[in-house]
């Protein structure tokens, strides 16, 4: 038996960019790429804790997993992932 197929997005952001990011990213981002992709089952964001170290220098991690229906779902988020980073949808974080 094969399991779903999995999409996981990274990026970093300085700390203070945490809280703006997370609000495009959430309420405008995540919601127009999933609208646009079918077969989507499940999606989960973490991030990284367990900061050491100074902050000046600290970019924190983060990562969403988008579990999906079959190969060609995963494959077609991917494309719209990429899309929207393209066209400019990922704003000032894109880079």
């Amino acid at each position: 038996m094969s399991g779903r197929p999995l999409v996981v997005e990274s990026f970093r952001l300085d700390v203070e960019q945490e809280t703006p990011f997370s609000a495009f990213y959430h309420h405008e981002f995540l919601p127009a790429v999933l609208g646009d992709a079918g077969g989507v089952r499940d999606t989960w964001r973490y991030q990284e804790h367990q900061v050491t170290g100074s902050l000046r220098y600290y970019r924190k991690q983060f990562f969403t997993i988008h579990e999906c229906d079959a190969r060609a779902d995963a494959e077609a988020l991917i494309e719209i992932l990429r899309q929207r980073t393209a066209d400019g949808a990922m704003g000032v974080w894109a880079g």
